[in-house]
């Protein structure tokens, strides 16, 4: 006696002993709902989420420099200043760092200044892409948008 094939999809009578699978006489007949948390969820769906938006430390610190950034006035000082420090190799640059960091400390607006024009004249890939992410935050905020997407 020859069988004849099965239509697609169709599993045989005795599929559970065709296969691998064991049923174990213990298994529940069907998936238990777990319904102990869903008074927890309907109330933390009430909640308002907060508008605060998530930044990872390295672009909240971008933003503050692009902020500190924004104060400064442009003229021909800080156009050299830029080109000097473009200029200069790592060592020299922190070099530089440690004549600004006093007036860092004693909270100067030209030394805090200064200290961002240093740190962000030669920026590491990273420091480039958190600054942009930084202006482009900022010109949100200020309503301005951006026209590069």
């Amino acid at each position: 006696m020859a069988t004849q094939p099965l239509p697609a999809g169709a599993k045989p009578a005795n599929a559970a002993s065709a296969s691998n699978i064991v049923r174990l006489p213990t298994a529940a007949p069907r998936k238990v709902k777990q319904n102990y948390n869903r008074a927890a969820r309907a109330e933390r769906e009430k909640v308002d989420r907060l508008p605060v938006r998530f930044m990872y430390p390295s672009q909240r610190e971008a933003v503050r420099k692009v902020e500190i950034l924004s104060g400064v006035e442009p003229s021909a000082a800080i156009e050299l200043l830029v080109a000097i420090c473009a200029a200069l190799d790592a060592e020299a640059r922190a070099r530089v760092r440690a004549h600004l960091i006093p007036g860092v400390l004693n909270k100067r607006k030209t030394a805090e200044q200064a200290m961002v024009i240093v740190d962000t004249c030669r920026p590491t890939f990273g420091e480039q892409i958190d600054l942009d992410f930084a202006l482009r935050l900022l010109n949100e905020r200020a309503g301005k948008g951006t026209n590069n997407g």
